[in-house]
Parts: structure tokens; C-alpha cells; sequence
């Protein structure tokens, strides 16, 4: 037969740790939808590390280089695109929020030294070439 002291406490604790899994969860950032989260490099003007997650649940992460119009990016689906990288997604789901708190703690000036007008003009000329070297 089990104590019912230690019963009363058992639940006592089973209380206070779905307390604080409902606080956690009031208190949990999601990423938005189609929202940017964006910020440029520490050691340059020129690169900007960009997250934002499409309607269909990726996360996607994209470098521009503002000098010559180049744009990396990967994309993690969750469980219904693929989700071969839950964890990665999640850490870019991190990512962003992390994103969004360094900007409004700690805002880094945005300028480029190329506008974002000569930025898609070069990315143009860019993807041209990248064109020109396919047919070959």
C-alpha cells in the first residue's frame, strides 16, 4: 500500500510541473508566417542573412550579397513537405526569433553600399551568365 503522504506529494509536484509547462507554453514565440527576419552582417554592409517561413510550413534561410546580386538559400519542410531535418528547422524557427531579438536589443544600421535597385540588376546579369553557361 503506498503512503498517502507521499501520494499527496507526488501530486503536489505533477501539478506544479504542468504549471510550468503551461507558462512555458503562454510564454513560447512562434515565427510568423511570410514575415522576414532579417540582418545584416557583422563584419560587412554588404551580406544580409534572411529567414522567413513560407505558407506551406518551410523555413527557408538566404544570404544576399548586396555586391553582386548572389542569393544562397536552403529550405527545411516540415512533416508534411518531406521533414527530413525537423531539428534544423527548428533551429532556424530559432533562429529567426533570435533574429528579431538582436534587432530590436541591439538594431545594426541597414546600408549597402549597392542599392537594392542595382542589387536585382546585378542578380539579373548574374543569373544571364548562369544561362549562358547551362547551353555550353
Amino acid at each position: 500500500m503506498i503512503n498517502p503522504s507521499l501520494l499527496d506529494k507526488m501530486r503536489g509536484l505533477s501539478e506544479i510541473k504542468n504549471q510550468d509547462f503551461k507558462n512555458m507554453e503562454k510564454e513560447r514565440r512562434w515565427m510568423k508566417y511570410n514575415e522576414n527576419y532579417e540582418r545584416r552582417d557583422d563584419d560587412s554592409t554588404n551580406s544580409t542573412l534572411k529567414v522567413h517561413k513560407l505558407e506551406t510550413g518551410e523555413v527557408r534561410i538566404e544570404i544576399y550579397d548586396w555586391n553582386t546580386g548572389e542569393c544562397m538559400g536552403a529550405g527545411f519542410a516540415d512533416y508534411v513537405g518531406g521533414g527530413r531535418s525537423p531539428k534544423v528547422r527548428h533551429a532556424a524557427e530559432n533562429l529567426a526569433l533570435a533574429i528579431e531579438d538582436e534587432n530590436k536589443e541591439h538594431p545594426i544600421e541597414e546600408r549597402h553600399d549597392v542599392s537594392q535597385e542595382q542589387f536585382f540588376k546585378n542578380r539579373l546579369i548574374l543569373n544571364k551568365q548562369r544561362r549562358k553557361r547551362e547551353k555550353f
